[in-house]
């Protein structure tokens, strides 16, 4: 979805770890 990816994008900016995890799990 586009807005879980500008969620990511916003959490790679802050926490590049924390989006990899988010993303790992939501795919």
């Amino acid at each position: 979805c586009p807005a879980n990816w500008a969620e990511g994008k916003e959490g790679m900016k802050a926490d590049p770890k924390g989006s990899l995890e988010y993303f790992s799990k939501h795919n």
